[in-house]
């Protein structure tokens, strides 16, 4: 039996080798098939987006074979491996892959003879190579800030659990359940402090939970009212007003379903991972409406900070009980009003409320700085790929520098 790589092992950029099937390889398809350091697998049948999506190998000589749902290329003497790899990372991001691609029913497929055909750039080998070490140099600082911002998103999860269920005291401290149980209480959702309540959403809402407006799609367009549509937020926040969706609305229609500054939007339906997920409304620079498979809620400020709301709505406990609570159809599951109104809260008074809600902001402020960082590093990259890849700046003059 011997290991070999398939479509789901090459991702982006590398080779998972954490899930490698094994079996029978004849002795002359073992020599056809057997990998060797610095081949290139490509993705040869696959969605179409994803068609092309290649990885370096870095396995052990002889170690492993592919499958010919990948296609293997081979640099030649005169070519770099980390170039040709960058050379179609670039094809994949910019669509090249799919001019050639043969759709069948359940995938496209790229084709050997297909791929072969493409016109491969090849400048001269120390350029190929001076390419790829700039180019390295950038994947080292977006891998760097990756693994910052993921350490930064695992210590904000144990922050935002320590807060709901422990609080910050006037000090700005957590309380101590160990040190000072005399501060904490049982309550139906475990042990909360003493001055706070055991509450439920439904109880802290103005009026009752609404579900928005629905329009067929022949309504939808580049003019009339911005929609918040359920692929328009995620984790607590809206995205970008410019990039929704814009719906046609009477004047009924805009004024019932506006969203206001604190609402808080919920997905009634969508698929089990995703059903009661929710946002966040900030303020609006102009009337913007919500699809009929979410629900808009209006939080008693004078009890319930909106800021406090959300964190706890998009909190692992929240989370679970929408799980428990969803009703499941075919490819999709559903929340009523009932179910949100029932949303267990462990409520603090308000200061408390708004002091957790500086100390997660503070700290949101932080990540979303990195992910900025992260998101010019990878501008950077494209921008340094078309240029470097097509030819349009040349680094011969810094290879002749070095030269000299």
């Amino acid at each position: 039996m011997v290991p070999y790589l398939r479509v789901a092992n090459v991702l982006d950029g590398y080779i998972d080798y954490s899930d490698v099937n094994e079996m029978n390889f004849s002795p002359t398809e073992q020599k056809k098939y057997t990998l060797q350091k610095g081949d290139i697998l490509l993705n040869e049948g696959q969605s179409t987006e994803l068609v092309g999506r290649s990885a370096i190998y870095d396995g052990p000589e002889d170690g492993y074979c592919y499958q010919n749902s990948l296609v293997n290329f081979r640099c030649g003497s005169t070519v770099e491996p980390r170039f040709a790899r960058a050379v179609f990372k670039r094809w994949l991001d910019i669509g090249h892959f799919t001019t050639i691609v043969k759709q069948t029913t359940s995938m496209a497929h790229l084709g050997g003879e297909r791929f072969a055909r493409l016109a491969f750039p090849v400048p001269p080998l120390a350029e190929q190579r001076q390419l790829a070490v700039i180019l390295d140099t950038i994947d080292d600082a977006i891998c760097k800030t990756e693994q910052i911002i993921a350490k930064l998103k695992q210590v904000k999860q144990g922050l935002l659990r320590d807060l709901l269920t422990r609080g910050s005291d006037h000090n700005g401290e957590l309380r101590d359940p160990e040190r000072h149980s005399e501060q904490f209480k049982h309550s139906p959702m475990g042990r909360i402090p003493r001055t706070w309540q055991a509450s439920t959403l439904g109880s802290l809402l103005v009026g009752s939970p609404q579900n928005g407006v629905y329009k067929p799609g022949t309504e939808y367009g580049v003019s009339g009212s911005p929609i918040v549509r359920i692929d328009a937020f995620y984790d607590g926040v809206l995205n970008d007003v410019s990039t929704f969706k814009r719906v046609k609305l009477t004047d009924g229609e805009r004024l019932l379903y506006r969203l206001e500054e604190g609402n808080i939007l919920i997905n009634r339906v969508n698929s089990i991972d995703y059903v009661g997920k929710a946002a966040h409304v900030p303020q609006l620079d102009e009337p913007v409406v919500f699809e009929s498979n979410m629900m808009r809620l209006r939080v008693d400020r004078t009890r319930l900070d909106p800021g406090y709301a959300i964190r706890v709505l998009c909190a692992s406990p929240a989370r679970q009980f929408f799980f428990s609570r969803a009703k499941s159809a075919i490819a999709q599951a559903s929340v009523n009003q009932t179910d949100v109104r029932d949303v267990p809260i462990a409520l603090p008074d308000l200061g408390e409320q708004q002091r957790i809600v500086a100390v997660l902001g503070n700290f949101e402020s932080r990540l979303g700085a990195e992910e900025i960082v992260l998101g010019k590093i990878r501008l950077l990259k494209r921008g340094l790929m078309e240029d470097l890849l097509t030819g349009r700046v040349r680094v011969t003059r810094g290879l002749e520098q070095a030269a000299e």
